[in-house]
């Protein structure tokens, strides 16, 4: 009879510490929509490195006006057209996503320019490394920092004398 019992406690025992019933998932947030063309300004806070190169920029901060871009949306993957990264001033094709209250948007194949020193240094080639825009959004107005980044060469070489790093905030409503 102890047998029984016995084991009658460790069926107990073992059914009362099993794993409980699941609590149900939170459920995920959709995506924000931040589809559709958007405006507003750019404004540049800090720019280090880039040997001659970063001395264009002697006034900080600077502000500038962004001409309607377009931002397409499929999901929580957004692209994003006439998107200018500020070095350049060209626009650059972006892509990235969105969750439900921010998003990342990154350039890639951005244009790489020769640019003379003031110093009479020479000429460099500033080539392109990366865009990131990330922000937050809330309904038609999104706000947050755009970081470029490039490498800085003595022009017609693969010498590399620096890289120019600029950092700027943006507030954006779409249209």
């Amino acid at each position: 009879m102890q047998r029984l019992g016995l084991s009658l406690a460790v069926v107990l025992t073992t059914t009362a510490c099993g794993s409980s019933p699941s609590s149900p998932a939170t459920p995920s947030q959709p995506p924000a929509n931040v589809a559709g063309t958007w405006e507003g300004t750019l404004t540049t806070t800090s720019v280090s490195g880039g040997e001659c190169i970063g001395q264009f920029w002697e006034q900080i901060p600077i502000q500038y006006g962004l001409l309607p871009f377009t931002i397409a949306q499929d999901g929580n993957s957004i692209t994003a057209t006439n998107l200018p990264a500020v070095f350049i001033g060209n626009a650059c094709p972006y892509s990235g996503t969105v969750t439900a209250n921010s998003f990342t948007l990154n350039g890639a194949n951005c244009r790489s320019y020769t640019v003379g020193c003031r110093d009479g240094r020479g000429l460099r080639d500033v080539d392109f490394v990366s865009a990131t825009w990330t922000g937050t959004v809330a309904g038609n107005a999104a706000s947050g920092q755009e970081v470029e980044t490039f490498n800085v060469l003595v022009s017609g070489t693969n010498v590399n004398v620096g890289t120019l790093t600029i950092r700027s905030l943006f507030a954006i409503t779409r249209q």
